[in-house]
């Protein structure tokens, strides 16, 4: 749409009489950003509100206007400096609404009691609307990519005809992403916003919020020291042969009994599993990587509650998942930053990778990821540089499913001098660059062990064959 200075005003003017009359209240500053982001489009800014309303009697008016006057360029504010002028709010909070009623707000916007009939879940998707507006987000790149989260919600697939760009990467810097088409060839990951039924998405989150209550922070052994993780966690499986045994060690101690998965915990792992077996069978398989069909039988589900809640670097262990594993992560409630960072030495001049994890998304990391590249939750620098969940807050909840393969069992896995099993981790670097060893356990537990070292040689796979370090 074009017309002069004048018509910007107008437009501003026609979006704020359509939220009125549809009980959606935002601010001016709001709905200028929304009409800047929507190319001067008054129909598709309303529909971001959840605003199906046909503006053709307003566009022809306009028109009319137009064809008097002449036409000029609109004079619409750059992007880029749109950003930075808008006051944006860093929370999410209460506050009395119109007759006493309490009404939600959302950055700058207002959603009233009596609006939740036209703003239904698939059409306002609030996690993206907080993530959008949240100032932690900076002004420039960060701003435009959530731009593209906010006008495409459901992007699982890329379309056959697009052309996928290839960015350009910084050393030292970080690569950030917030979109499935924005995750970068050289990274081993597939990202799935949505993956879950909303309905099912919000009860399993729920549920583990209940549950978690229970849960408990791991202890260890760092430097002659114990100490403890910087979350919760609680180990849970839906298979009788793992719920069954009670050998699994973690850092040097045996595992409490898992925990059945609930209901939500089972319908939620049978779409995981058939996204996770999809996402394999578009890609080559490795030589060690399983040739089974992917389960989700088994998660290590982690609580962080707020941003000083974090986990460094790191690579998961392979003891009973195998070399070359596929790992997936869901992440449900507060948005929280995903870093990952690679090991070998061709990698590095290549920038640390920050994947933006929103409520009911899920990041698939597939085989070469734990091999070549560590992970973290990056730590948020304030209680107000995160968004808080309309549900849990400031809490993130989050789901490691793994296959827990019968070959790697602890009745197979090696066992060090001090009789216990052994730790099965890849080797970074070039030089020894895809070969796996077994080390001690125990040195989770006093810092020591026993220091026994043995290559692991799965030539033999099924037989968990061990030579010697020679």
């Amino acid at each position: 749409m074009r017309g002069d200075e004048n018509d910007t005003e107008n437009l501003v003017s026609y979006l704020k009489a359509k939220c009125s009359e549809f009980n959606v209240c935002a601010e001016e500053a709001v709905l200028l950003e929304l009409l800047v982001a929507s190319d001067g489009d008054a129909e598709k800014a309303l529909r971001c509100l959840g605003i199906e309303e046909d503006c053709s009697v307003f566009l022809a008016s306009r028109k009319e206007i137009f064809s008097k006057q002449g036409e000029k360029s609109i004079d619409i504010p750059s992007r880029k400096n749109s950003y930075q002028d808008l006051p944006l709010k860093q929370d999410l909070v209460d506050k009395p609404g119109i007759n006493g009623t309490n009404a939600r707000t959302i950055g700058e916007f207002t959603l009233k009691p009596s609006s939740k009939e036209v703003i239904a879940e698939e059409d306002f998707p609030i996690h993206k609307y907080e993530a959008y507006f949240s100032s932690k987000f900076s002004n420039e790149v960060k701003q435009q990519v959530n731009i593209k989260r906010f006008f495409e919600p459901d992007q699982q697939s890329e379309s056959p005809n697009s052309v996928k760009k290839k960015p350009r990467f910084e050393k030292g810097k970080t690569f950030h992403i917030y979109t499935p088409d924005e995750i970068p060839d050289i990274l081993p990951c597939s990202f799935h916003l949505n993956f879950l039924d909303s309905e099912l998405a919000e009860n399993l989150l729920n549920s583990l919020l209940q549950e978690s209550h229970e849960w408990k922070r791991s202890k260890f052994v760092l430097f002659d020291r114990e100490v403890e993780s910087p979350h919760f966690t609680c180990f849970y499986a839906d298979s009788q042969r793992i719920l069954t045994r009670y050998d699994y060690v973690y850092n040097g101690k045996v595992l409490d009994s898992p925990v059945p998965y609930n209901e939500y915990m089972k319908q939620a792992r049978v779409l995981v599993e058939q996204l996770v077996n999809q996402e394999i069978d578009k890609r080559q398989r490795l030589p060690y990587q399983s040739k089974l069909k992917w389960l989700a039988e088994a998660s290590i589900c982690n609580k962080y509650v707020g941003g000083s809640e974090s986990v460094g670097f790191h690579s998961d262990q392979l003891t009973y998942i195998g070399p070359q594993p596929i790992i997936a992560s869901a992440s449900l409630g507060c948005e929280r930053e995903f870093r990952l960072k690679n090991m070998t030495d061709s990698g590095k001049d290549l920038p640390l990778f920050s994947i933006h994890l929103p409520h009911n998304s899920l990041i698939i990391m597939h085989a070469r990821c734990q091999d070549e590249w560590k992970h973290s939750l990056v730590p948020a620098s304030g209680a107000s540089s995160l968004t808080p969940h309309p549900i849990s807050g400031q809490i993130r909840i989050n789901l490691t499913y793994r296959h827990y393969l019968d070959k790697f069992s602890p009745a197979q896995i090696p066992k060090c001098k001090c009789a216990s099993t052994m730790i099965l981790r890849p080797v970074f670097g070039n030089s020894k660059r895809g070969r796996y060893f077994w080390t001690c356990n125990n040195v989770y537990l006093d810092g020591n062990g026993c220091g026994q070292f043995k290559w692991a040689d799965f030539n033999e796979i099924d037989l968990c064959k061990v030579e010697h370090l020679k």
